[in-house]
């Protein structure tokens, strides 16, 4: 199975005043299975708020916020995370072009033991593919990530995956475009049929007896029926 080689994959931005080549973190493609119709969308690398190209000593912007994004064929939008959430937002934004590098050769790991030796026995990168479902809607979402942090132990043989960020389609949103149900997440999970998704989201913050202010961090927790795949690549060729 060809999957995305996520370390040689990138958005690249081009501008009069700008050109930038980002990293991608994740993917999340969308199906309607009624409407026959596919969609991907594109996490990129998060970077600081910065003055590009700026003055010395001028370069990094403060008060400082992340800045990341989620691009589209059709639609895209710019997502800036400040260390307190009223500040927070979100951008449309024009789709740029997106290069896409894929392992060429793979190896589903399907059980504990195949995963504890491709994770001890292998310096190859390993993708996971994530499948949630809405039946009620008829939309599948397939999320495909690196797999930066594998936890496996040997006695008795088990693994557990916690990585990210990644896309997560919250099928909850009455929304009209799959765009507007996205958020940010890690994913956690040690079963192939289950995984718990930790989403950004603002979180009131409390200092003694003070008044509180709301931060963003990744405080709640969704547990989902999913199918979770394990991808390992064999050897080195891309295409």
């Amino acid at each position: 199975m060809a999957v995305i080689d996520f370390s040689r994959s990138y958005m690249r931005w081009r501008s009069p005043g700008n050109n930038v080549r980002i990293l991608l973190e994740a993917v999340c493609t969308i199906t309607d299975e009624r409407a026959g119709t596919s969609s991907s969308y594109y996490l990129i690398a998060p970077c600081r708020g910065e003055s590009t190209h700026g003055k010395r000593g001028e370069l990094v912007l403060t008060p400082g916020y992340e800045f990341c994004g989620i691009w589209g064929d059709k639609e895209s939008f710019i997502i800036r995370t400040h260390w307190q959430s009223s500040r927070d937002n979100r951008q449309p934004h024009r789709p740029e072009s997106v290069d896409i590098r894929r392992f060429e050769n793979t190896r589903e790991l399907t059980d504990n033991r195949a995963v504890f030796d491709g994770t001890m026995g292998s310096g190859e990168p390993m993708v996971s593919r994530t499948t949630i479902r809405d039946e009620r809607r008829g939309l599948t979402a397939v999320l495909e990530y690196p797999v930066n942090t594998m936890n496996v132990k040997e006695s008795p043989v088990r693994f557990q995956v916690d990585t990210g960020p990644l896309i997560f389609p919250d099928f909850t949103k009455d929304v009209d475009r799959a765009i507007e149900s996205f958020e940010v997440a890690y994913v956690v999970y040690n079963r192939f049929d289950e995984a718990y998704f930790t989403l950004r989201k603002p979180l009131a913050a409390r200092a003694g007896d003070g008044p509180s202010s709301h931060i963003t961090d990744y405080s709640e927790i969704r547990i989902l029926p999913v199918e979770n795949r394990i991808l390992l690549a064999v050897g080195e060729g891309a295409k």
